[in-house]
C-alpha cells in the first residue's frame, strides 16, 4: 500500500464518491457486482433527480479543482473520469430536466432486472416494487407534458416502441412470476400512449450546439461537419471493397451501391433455420476465433467463461441480442452473451460480425480484461455507465467509445489478420460501412440537416440495408443520441492511439498493447497518451504503480 498521505487521502474521497454513487444507483451497483443494494430501485421522483444532481454539483467542487494540478496518471484518469459524468448529469438535470421527461426510466426497472437474474441474483424485491416505480414515473412524465416541456420529451418512437413492444414483452415475461407487475407494465405501456406520445417530438433533435458539447465530452474538439467528412471518406474505402467482393461473390460486377443493393439485402434476408439452436452457431465461430487469437498472438488472453443466455422478451426490439458485461467486482458471475431465441430473429450473414463485436475478442473478452485489472479496486470510477441498460436511459455515452470502440476495433482487427473470407468478408465491410453511415445519420438527424425519412434511405441506399433494419436504425439514433457514432469514432481513436504507441515502443507486441489498453479502463481513447512507459498501468489512485 502507498505510504504518500496525499494520495491515500485522495483514494479515500474517491471511495466515500463511489459508496455515494450505489447509493443512489442501486441498479448499476448490480452491474458492478456490489450486492448491497440489489433489492432497491434508484429514486424515480423528481425529489430523487434533485438530490443526485445535489450531488454531483458536491463532486464538481470536490474533484474538478484536483485536476488544475499535477496528478499521477492513475488519479488523473479517476479524477476525469468523475467530473466528467458530473457535468454531464448537473446539465442533464438543470438544462435538459431529462430524469423528469425522460420516457426511457420506464423500462429501466424491467431491464436491471433481467440483468441480474440472468446472473442467478433473487431479483423479486426488485420485481414487486416495479409497479409504484412506474407510479412515481406517470407522475413525472405527466408534470413534463403539463408545465409545456413537451420538446424536452422522449421521442414518439421510443415511446410508441415502449408502449407498444417493449413494454407488452415485459408484462408478457412478467405474467409468470408477479402478475401484479405485469400489470403495472401494461397499465403503464396504456398510459404512454395516450398521454405521453401525442406531445413526444416527432425526432428529439439535440441542436448543433448540445450536439458539440457532448462531442468534446468524448475528447473531440473539432466540428460535427468535420467528423461527417472523416466518415464519408472511410464510407467510400468500404464501399469500394464492398463492390469488389459482392461482384466476386455474385459472378458478375456492380458498378455501384444502388447495383449491388438487391443482392446485398437478399443475403442479410437468409435467417437460421427453424428449430435450430441460436447458441450453438455462435459457439462455433467463438471457438474458431479464440484459436485464431492463439495462432496470431493477438492477445493474452484472461479466463474466458462465456455465459449465454436468453434474450428477455421486452428486450427483443433491440435486435438480435447483446451483451451484459462480466460484473468487475464479483468475480463468482460471468459475463453474458444474450441473445434472441427465436431463429428467425438472427440473419446468418452477420453471424460471424455479431459474434466477434458481441463476444470475442469484443465485448466479452474486454469485460474479462477489465475485471482481471481493476477487480481488486475499492473505487474503480472509470466504469459507471459501461453497461448499455445503464447508460442508455441517463444518455451518457463518454465510456461508450471505449466500449463500442473497442468491438469494432476488435472486428476490424481480425478482418485485417484475415480472419474471413466469402460472404463473412464481405458483411464485415459491410459492417464498417454502417457504422460510418450512423455518424452522417445521428449528426444529420441531431443537427437538424436530415430527417429519420432521410437517415433511413441513405442507409438504404448506401448501406444496403433492408428497410426495417434502416427505419429501426433512424429511430435509435432519435432515441439515443451520439450512442451510434462512438462505435465509428471509438474504433479510429483506438487505431491512433495503437499507431502512437508501436511507434513510441517499437520493439513492444500486439498482445502488450492490448494488455496495457485495458488496464487503463474504459475512458475514451483519445483522453490516453501513448504507452510509453514501463508500467503496464498507472493503476487506479490510491494505489501503487
Amino acid at each position: 500500500m502507498t505510504s504518500d498521505p496525499e494520495t491515500a487521502h485522495l483514494g479515500t474521497k474517491l471511495e466515500r464518491f463511489f459508496a455515494r454513487y450505489l447509493e443512489l444507483e442501486p441498479e448499476e451497483a448490480t452491474t458492478l457486482g456490489v450486492h448491497a443494494h440489489d433489492e432497491a430501485h434508484r429514486d424515480p421522483t423528481e425529489a430523487g433527480a434533485s438530490t443526485r444532481a445535489d450531488f454531483y454539483r458536491a463532486a464538481l467542487a470536490d474533484f474538478e479543482p484536483l485536476l488544475a494540478t499535477q496528478r499521477a496518471p492513475g488519479e488523473r484518469l479517476d479524477f476525469e473520469s468523475v467530473v466528467a459524468l458530473a457535468k454531464f448529469e448537473v446539465h442533464a438535470h438543470d438544462v435538459l430536466r431529462r430524469d423528469l421527461a425522460n420516457a426511457e426510466w420506464s423500462i429501466y426497472p424491467y431491464t436491471m432486472a433481467s440483468y441480474a437474474r440472468a446472473q442467478g441474483l433473487d431479483v423479486s424485491a426488485r420485481i414487486a416494487s416495479m409497479p409504484a416505480f412506474l407510479a412515481q414515473r406517470e407522475v413525472c412524465l405527466r408534470e413534463a407534458v403539463q408545465d409545456g416541456s413537451g420538446a424536452k420529451l422522449s421521442p414518439r418512437s421510443t415511446v410508441t416502441s415502449l408502449a407498444k413492444e417493449e413494454l407488452p414483452g415485459a408484462a408478457n415475461d412478467l405474467d409468470r412470476s408477479d402478475p401484479a407487475a405485469a400489470a403495472a407494465c401494461r397499465a403503464h405501456a396504456a398510459f404512454l400512449e395516450a398521454v405521453v406520445a401525442p406531445r413526444c417530438p416527432e425526432d428529439g433533435a439535440l441542436g448543433e450546439e448540445e450536439y458539440r458539447l457532448r462531442l468534446r465530452s468524448f475528447g473531440i474538439a473539432g466540428s460535427p461537419a468535420e467528423l461527417v467528412a472523416e466518415a464519408r471518406e472511410h464510407l467510400a474505402s468500404m464501399q469500394t471493397a464492398i463492390l469488389r467482393i459482392a461482384s466476386e461473390l455474385a459472378g458478375t460486377t456492380f458498378r455501384s451501391m444502388t447495383d449491388a443493393g438487391p443482392y446485398l439485402r437478399a443475403a442479410q434476408l437468409e435467417t437460421l433455420p427453424p428449430g435450430s439452436s441460436t447458441e450453438a452457431p455462435y459457439r462455433a465461430i467463438l471457438d474458431r476465433v479464440v484459436t485464431f487469437i492463439r495462432e496470431h498472438e493477438l492477445f493474452d488472453l484472461p479466463p474466458l467463461e462465456l455465459g449465454m443466455d436468453a434474450y428477455p422478451e421486452g428486450m427483443r426490439s433491440f435486435g438480435a441480442g447483446t451483451n451484459w458485461p462480466a460484473p468487475l467486482l464479483d468475480p463468482t458471475k460471468k459475463g453474458q452473451f444474450v441473445v434472441h431465441p427465436d431463429p428467425a430473429a438472427h440473419f446468418a450473414a452477420w453471424a460471424a460480425v455479431f459474434a466477434i463485436h458481441e463476444g470475442i475478442p469484443g465485448h466479452f473478452l474486454q469485460s474479462a480484461a477489465f475485471r482481471e485489472a481493476f477487480g481488486a479496486s475499492s473505487a474503480p470510477v472509470r466504469f459507471f455507465c459501461v453497461a448499455d441498460n445503464v447508460a442508455f436511459p441517463r444518455a451518457y455515452m463518454r465510456p461508450m467509445t471505449n466500449i463500442e470502440g473497442w468491438a469494432i476495433y476488435a472486428e476490424e482487427l481480425l478482418r485485417e489478420r484475415g480472419f474471413h473470407s466469402g460472404r463473412d468478408e464481405l458483411f464485415a465491410h459491410l459492417g464498417h460501412a454502417i457504422r460510418a453511415l450512423r455518424v452522417i445519420g445521428d449528426v444529420g438527424l441531431h443537427t437538424r440537416t436530415l430527417d429519420t425519412d432521410a437517415v433511413a434511405r441513405t442507409l438504404m441506399e448506401e448501406g444496403g440495408l433492408i428497410e426495417r433494419a434502416a427505419r429501426a436504425e433512424a429511430n435509435r439514433y432519435a432515441r439515443l443520441p451520439l450512442q451510434s457514432i462512438t462505435y465509428f469514432v471509438g474504433q479510429r481513436q483506438t487505431e491512433r492511439l495503437r499507431q502512437a504507441s508501436m511507434r513510441a515502443r517499437p520493439s513492444a507486441t500486439l498482445s502488450q498493447f492490448h494488455a496495457w489498453l485495458f488496464a487503463q479502463g474504459p475512458v475514451p481513447p483519445a483522453e490516453l497518451k501513448p504507452w510509453q512507459g514501463l508500467a503496464a498501468s498507472p493503476g487506479p489512485a490510491g494505489s501503487p504503480t
